[in-house]
């Protein structure tokens, strides 16, 4: 015996798929987001960064052996 669906039913069925999908895609997107914020934070640093002074005096040196 076979089980018939209705068109409502299947619709429905159809609908709260789709809901899920675009709630997992939201979700998703929101992770997006959040790294590419911190990847634009991190290249804002390093544009700006640098880097400490060589010693000098300690490369004059040669190392004791």
């Amino acid at each position: 015996m076979s089980q018939t669906i209705s068109p409502l039913s299947a619709a429905a069925h159809y609908l709260a798929g789709m809901q899920m999908w675009e709630a997992r895609a939201k979700s998703l997107q929101a992770l997006v987001d959040a790294q590419d914020a911190e990847i634009t934070r991190l290249r804002e640093q390093l544009a700006v960064y640098e880097p400490p002074e060589p010693d000098t005096e300690q490369q004059a040196q040669p190392a004791a052996e």
